[in-house]
């Protein structure tokens, strides 16, 4: 069984069966959302999402300095879904 996606010819979803497969090629692009590149400013933000925040922060500074990683976008897009998840109608982008 595939994952469901939204067929742009039917314009609904598809889970499974024989549509399912045959309109593959209508498949909608998803599209990321949640940017990587800057990381969003809330203005107020429960203690959970702060701890979640500066779990990720930790490991970004971890990883990068013992492991040499290249995964700070990933890290910045996870602090971003903190954030938009907690204050969804609050927030600017920092630079």
């Amino acid at each position: 069984m595939g994952k469901t996606y939204f067929c742009t010819d039917c314009k609904k979803n598809h889970r499974s069966g024989k549509i399912y497969d045959e309109h593959l090629q209508y498949k909608e692009e998803e599209k990321e959302i949640i940017p990587s590149k800057k990381l969003l400013h809330a203005y107020s933000l429960s203690e959970i999402a702060k701890r979640q925040i500066m779990h990720y922060i930790d490991k970004m500074i971890w990883d990068e300095k013992f492991n040499h990683s290249k995964k700070r976008e990933m890290y910045i897009t996870e602090i971003n879904r903190v954030i938009l998840h907690e204050d969804n109608n609050n927030y600017i982008i920092k630079i």
